[in-house]
């Protein structure tokens, strides 16, 4: 599948335009991580804004370099927004409404950071009913650092701005989290459409390393 996103900066300055561009190698980095292919770049030096086509095989390749991109740019002090989002190519139908459960794993999961954690909680909430985006079932286990939630969501632009908000409010007050599992439901029952389609264990061994580096910057 192929995907075109365009992204503009927001908080506009030759200085953050510089910094951001310069990101760029680093950005292509985690796509190969990952295993999607860059292969069409092109910057709006006049509208800050960065357009990018990516060919993908899977939505759990996109959200986990949708977290490393949101995750650098907030480090670097960038505050980007998803404009548009554009399939090329679309070897299946999308439905109206989708479903999916997210196991995420907190990093660097220190007493301070758990309950920081914790009290984000109504903060994404918020951010999530401002995107029209049900969450249910939230879970977060002390035993392992993890959340379970599950999203209703009306179109994958909507779940995409919605963790890119998350990820920079994460950023932000110093916590980092990484997708340990997505499964993806039918959008109107409650079956699950296929357990395997988005578990991703060897982009996780791939993409541990770049996450432990990313942490620490």
């Amino acid at each position: 599948m192929v995907i075109q996103f365009e992204l503009q900066l927001i908080n506009i300055s030759v200085a953050n335009w510089n910094i951001w561009k310069s990101l760029e190698s680093k950005m292509s980095d985690y796509a190969i991580n990952f295993g999607i292919e860059e292969f069409d770049l092109e910057y709006d030096d006049e509208n800050f804004i960065k357009k990018v086509s990516l060919r993908y095989e899977s939505e759990i390749q996109l959200c986990r370099l949708q977290t490393e991109a949101s995750l650098c740019a907030g480090r670097n002090g960038l505050e980007i927004d998803l404009i548009s989002r554009k399939m090329l190519e679309c070897s299946s139908f999308e439905p109206s409404e989708k479903k999916i459960k997210f196991l995420f794993k907190l990093i660097d999961p220190t007493p301070e950071n758990w309950f920081k954690f914790l009290d984000s909680e109504p903060h994404i909430q918020k951010l999530a009913e401002d995107a029209n985006i049900i969450r249910d079932k939230v879970i977060y286990n002390q035993k392992d650092y993890s959340l379970t939630v599950e999203q209703k969501y009306p179109d994958t632009k909507s779940r995409e701005i919605l963790n890119s908000k998350i990820n920079s409010y994460m950023g932000k007050i110093g916590l980092c989290q990484e997708i340990i599992e997505a499964i993806e439901f039918n959008d109107y029952k409650d079956d699950v459409i296929d357990l395997q389609l988005y578990k991703a264990n060897k982009l996780m061994d791939q993409a541990d390393e770049s996450l432990k580096k990313l942490s620490k910057m």
